[in-house]
This record gives C-alpha cells, structure tokens and sequence, in this order.
C-alpha cells in the first residue's frame, strides 16, 4: 500500500527556507521608524546596521534608496568616528531597491554607505567622518557587497590590532575573500604619509574578488 504525503506551497516554501538557513533582512531608511521586524518591505528596518545586528552566516539584506550612516541604528553610537558597516561572513547585502519595494536597479535607484556621520561635508569639513565605511574581517567567498556607493570614510584614526582605523577609509578587509560588485567606491581617504593607506579600498591578507566597481577620488 502506497502512502502519499501532499504539501501546500506555503509549507514547502518554508522547508525550503529553513533547510538552506537563508532569511531575507529588508532596510529601508524612508520607514518612519526602525521598530520593525525587518521581515517584509511593511516591515523594514529603517537602518542598516539594525539588519546587520539580525544576519548571520546565509542570510541577505536587502537596502532600498538612500542614504545610510554607519553611526545609525541598534548599537550605534551617533557621531562614532570607530562606526562602521561590518559585514558578517557568508551575508549578502544588496543595494538599489526601489523604497517600499520593486525590482532591483542600483543605477535607477542609488543607495549609498557614508562615512559623513556627522553630515557637514558639503560644507567642506571631513574631520569628523568614520573612519571606514564598510569592514570585511575573516569574511568568506559567500559574503556579498552588490549595489552602493560607498564615500565620506576618512581613515585618519588610531591603529588597533584586529581593524587599522589608518588603513581603507572607504573599505577595510582583512582575511576572507569577500565579493564586491557593482559598486562606486569614491570621495574616501586617508590623512596621507607611510602610516596610512588605502583611501578607497585596503586589503590585508585577503583575496577579495571585485567585480564591474568604479574606485575614484
């Protein structure tokens, strides 16, 4: 006697999920506030770093429109220059959505990571902007940066051991071999002298694969 088992689509979608351990994260910083849980567009996080706290290894995040500061969200300390966007290994964080949700175009919709914590650069002053933008510490080839802009790092900081806040004002990565894609990487810098590289990007150890990006400024 044959016994057959039939699931809904709902059910099987959720098997799915939990077996591939993947959880879409979505931010958006048009959302009036950050309480959401993060799970639907309806529901985004209003910042990246409060979906960046939620991911972990498999999971993606999904960043509408805007402009995003290191400084802002669950953890962040406002106008922290140490502030920064870390990755966690095996996490896929992508911009260019359009805000409220829609298909993906980062040209159309530019979503941009600023070091700019406290937002005076217009008036020509970077003294006080984040050290890095974006931190890539031991991240594997799974990790995926895809979509921004990244500018406003300043990487004129103190040296510490496991992060140079000296090295990479717009990227710092260190170990792994994190994939950069489809990224502007501009306006970064660092203060200049032998004890300070890596404006736009600094790599230490790692083999980092970056593809289709613009690194200028």
């Amino acid at each position: 006697m044959k016994t057959v088992l039939r699931y809904s689509a709902a059910l099987l979608l959720l098997l799915a999920v939990t077996l591939s351990g993947q959880t879409t994260f979505y931010v958006d910083i048009n959302r009036p506030d950050d309480v959401g849980d993060g799970a639907t567009w309806a529901t985004a996080k209003q910042y990246l770093q409060s979906a960046l706290a939620l991911a972990a290894d498999g999971n993606q995040i999904w960043v509408a429109e805007g402009t995003y500061y290191p400084d802002e969200g669950q953890s962040a300390t406002g106008n922290d220059r140490k502030s920064n966007f870390a990755i966690p290994s095996g996490v896929k964080v992508y911009g260019g959505y359009p805000s409220g949700g829609g298909d993906r175009d980062w040209a159309q919709y530019p979503t941009t990571l600023s070091g700019d914590i406290d937002q005076n650069d217009d008036g020509g002053s970077s003294d006080g902007n984040a050290h890095h933008v974006v931190t890539l510490v031991d991240a594997s080839e799974e990790t995926v940066l895809d979509g921004f802009t990244i500018t406003g790092g300043q990487a004129d900081g103190p040296y510490d051991f496991i992060i140079n806040y000296r090295y990479g004002g717009g990227i710092f990565i260190k170990n792994g071999s994190p994939r950069i894609t489809n990224c502007t990487i501009s306006g970064n810098s660092t203060i200049g002298g032998s004890n300070y590289k890596g404006g736009g990007i600094y790599n230490e150890d790692g083999t980092p694969q970056i593809t289709n990006c613009t690194i200028s400024g």
